[in-house]
């Protein structure tokens, strides 16, 4: 799955109990969805109660004709649960290891940008203090609006963080992000290879949505 549309997914959910945001709004209501949560894409549907178009597009909506984005969510219909009987279950888990790491379950929040967009005053340490909370690892997109050592210090300890890293024609600063990271706690990295150039996001261009709105930037470029 593409780190964008795998984000998509996450996001959506994660929108769900966060800060609505609209361009022409108060940054600080909060609707709430009135959405009975029984499936994990129940909260992607609250999430489209409670945001804006823009915003809700701009976190759901893949690129030109979101083909991608299609087949990505097609291909969880490829997998099953298997049955098995007449055996003990008193010991069942959802615990998993990732390169020798414990996981409390096989799901992690994939990088994915401008937390602030949803959570105005705690950006991106919201998402991963929620991961510490539930033993999920939590991926720091480099464009996030939080900075890489802010979600550090916010985590304290308790965060499987890791750090998603573009490779920039500024191989110097690359390689200074990365170290930022290491020094920082997080155990591994994203290697993002596949944004040489960005797709074309129809949504984002019909809804007017091209830059962060301020007061909001991508602070780990500061």
């Amino acid at each position: 799955m593409s780190g964008k549309a795998a984000s998509n997914r996450m996001l959506a959910a994660m929108v769900a109990t966060a800060c609505p945001v609209e361009m022409e709004r108060n940054w600080n209501q909060k609707p709430k969805s009135n959405i009975k949560i029984c499936n994990a894409n129940d909260y992607q549907l609250a999430a489209r109660s409670m945001l804006s178009k823009p915003l809700y597009e701009y976190l759901a909506s893949g690129t030109d004709d979101e083909q991608t984005l299609s087949e990505n969510e097609s291909a969880f219909k490829d997998w099953y649960l298997r049955p098995r009987v007449m055996r003990p279950v008193g010991n069942v888990t959802t615990d998993t290891y990732l390169f020798g790491q414990k996981l409390s379950m096989p799901v992690f929040i994939s990088p994915a940008g401008v937390h602030a967009l949803c959570d105005e005053q705690n950006g991106e340490c919201a998402s991963a203090r929620a991961c510490g909370r539930v033993g999920a690892m939590f991926g720091l997109s480099q464009h996030a609006t939080r900075s890489i050592e802010q979600v550090a210090d916010a985590t304290q300890g308790k965060t499987n963080l890791w750090y998603q890293s573009y490779i920039l024609k500024d191989r110097e600063m690359t390689l200074r992000l990365v170290k930022r990271a290491a020094n920082a706690g997080y155990k591994g990295i994203f290697l993002t290879v596949d944004s040489v150039r960005f797709g074309f996001r129809e949504a984002d261009a019909r809804n007017g949505w091209n830059a962060l709105p301020e007061p909001h930037r991508r602070v780990n470029y500061d």
